[in-house]
């Protein structure tokens, strides 16, 4: 009883900052959410459907998109976005939770140590298809882990069938379930003696349950993707192995505090023999991190590819290390260290949202002055360095991150069924609709000043924002207060807010073409 409470508590505290805003500040969460507009609602506002349409194919990474619309049949999008949020981070600590058990046969206090790492670069960048599905790997390996009595048929028809549900789920999750287990019946067949054909055919067997799952893969290959691959340099691979623990430059101290610390407590457990790896994990573990030094940065058009199988990492070995009897002062002092930590995160996390979701708030209530369905043109400025929320409360050593405002435009989408540039994507379940076809793909590109400068230029070139005084009807200007004194000839203002101006796009020509 005690040990149900002791969870329930400190997942409830884990959770607690989505109880404090309205839209969680993850980068491209804004974008995620309006695709779950569209999903929903193409069919029942006109605006949102003269710009999107659904567009439902065969992908693997539809985790949010199958999960989340669901829940807005019973709840706002907000509503339902910050519960698939905390499914997902529920999801890790019970993964992890049920790895343990299948491991060691119990379950203790230990698993707890996810909870350090919920706050991780995953979240921070709003993978959250990967992360939902990456705690849906760790329940489904525990399952094959605890279930080898079962008769061979039955057991390979279930799995094949939840093979195919993460690869749907998401690709990356797919990846790391199949090296789990794969390389935990190579280990298996290894420590087992007799390493003799059978026995080796007996656990390749294993491997037959991935079949439909890559003949799916095969399927969907023509459905979206891209050939950009590149390994990346020392910093992506510095900030890869920095993302277990990276929740935004705004808490970087933090992440090397607890990195330090626990790799710091690892080496001393490690040194008094007090702490092993599980035999049956010690291939896997190998594994996830030989694979995970080897990730290039750009995986076919994959961005961010390196640093998903380290933010795996410490949910394994949560759920893989044997601690044995450790002294109690130590112990004691770990448990205190580790609850401040925790602590320390939950507290900057919260106040970090409630100010920047103020400032989300703030920019829908001069959104709402928009016409439905405008095209909207974002660009957005260097944050100053030291910027602030407008009006925050928060201690003045919780800073800002200028990233949290990426597709802040997104919610213009959500509102007022505008188009923005860089919602559709290659590997989306929607499609713009004909008066849309051909604007450019520009996720992950932040428009700067000096780009919207040049692109009334007649040399600028084959970028989506080159000319455009003749696509666009509307500017969003995020300039943290810094107002341009002159800006481009064929803006109008409309509506301003502490940190960002809307201006009006007055080009005759172009208003005259489209309508």
């Amino acid at each position: 009883m005690r040990l149900t409470a002791t969870y329930l508590i400190l997942i409830a505290v884990a959770l607690s900052p989505l109880c404090w805003v309205s839209i969680p500040p993850l980068v491209d969460y804004p974008m995620q959410l309006a695709r779950m507009q569209v999903l929903v609602h193409a069919a029942d506002m006109p605006a949102l459907a003269a710009n999107y349409q659904p567009a439902w194919q065969l992908l693997p990474n539809l985790a949010i998109d199958l999960v989340a619309p669901g829940l807005m049949h019973f709840l706002s999008l907000e509503a339902a976005g910050r519960l698939f949020i905390a499914l997902t981070l529920i999801l890790l600590v019970l993964g992890t939770v049920a790895l343990r058990r299948a491991l060691q046969g119990d379950i203790g206090l230990w698993p707890l140590l996810a909870l350090l790492f919920l706050y991780n670069g995953g979240l921070f960048w709003s993978l959250l298809s990967f992360l939902f599905a990456l705690g849906i790997v760790l329940l489904v390996f525990s399952l094959w882990l605890t279930t080898t009595g079962w008769r061979p048929g039955l057991r390979l028809l279930l799995f094949a069938a939840l093979a195919c549900l993460i690869f749907v789920l998401h690709l990356f999750a797919f990846g790391l379930y199949g090296l789990l287990i794969g390389t935990y019946e190579l280990g298996q067949w290894w420590s087992g003696g007799a390493r003799h054909r059978r026995s080796l055919f007996e656990r390749g067997a294993a491997l037959a349950q991935f079949v439909p799952a890559l003949l799916l893969w095969l399927v969907s290959l023509p459905n979206g993707g891209g050939s950009l691959t590149f390994y990346g340099t020392l910093r992506n691979k510095l900030y890869a192995a920095a993302a277990p623990a990276y929740f935004g430059p705004p808490g970087l101290w933090l992440t090397a505090v607890l990195l330090v610390f626990c790799l710091a407590a690892l080496a001393i457990a490690w040194r008094a023999r007090r702490i092993r790896v599980v035999p049956a994990m010690r291939w896997p573990l190998v594994a996830v991190l030989s694979v995970a030094a080897v990730m290039p940065t750009c995986l076919n058009g994959s961005d961010m590819a390196d640093l998903r199988l380290p933010v795996a990492l410490p949910f394994l070995l949560a759920a893989a290390l044997d601690i044995g009897p450790i002294d109690r002062r130590f112990l004691a002092g770990f448990t205190v260290a580790a609850l401040l930590l925790f602590g320390l995160r939950i507290f900057m996390v919260s106040e970090s949202w409630r100010e920047t979701d103020r400032s989300f708030a703030e920019f829908r209530r001069a959104a709402a002055t928009l016409p439905q369905g405008v095209r909207l043109l974002a660009v957005r400025d260097v944050m100053p360095a030291g910027w602030r929320w407008p009006k925050a409360e928060a201690p003045s050593w919780i800073r800002p991150d200028y990233q949290s405002f990426n597709h802040m435009a997104m919610f213009a989408i959500i509102d007022r069924g505008a188009f923005v540039p860089g919602m559709i994507t290659r590997w989306t379940a929607l499609e713009p609709t004909a008066r849309n076809a051909g604007m450019p793909d520009a996720q992950g590109h932040s428009l700067t000043p000096e780009e919207l400068a040049a692109g009334v230029e007649p040399e600028c070139g084959a970028g989506y924002w080159c000319g455009w005084p003749e696509k666009f009807d509307y500017l969003l200007w995020i300039d943290f207060g810094s107002r341009p004194a002159a800006p481009p000839a064929p803006l109008q203002l409309w509506a301003q807010g502490s940190f960002f101006t809307l201006y009006r796009i007055v080009a005759p020509s172009a208003r005259g073409a489209r309508e």
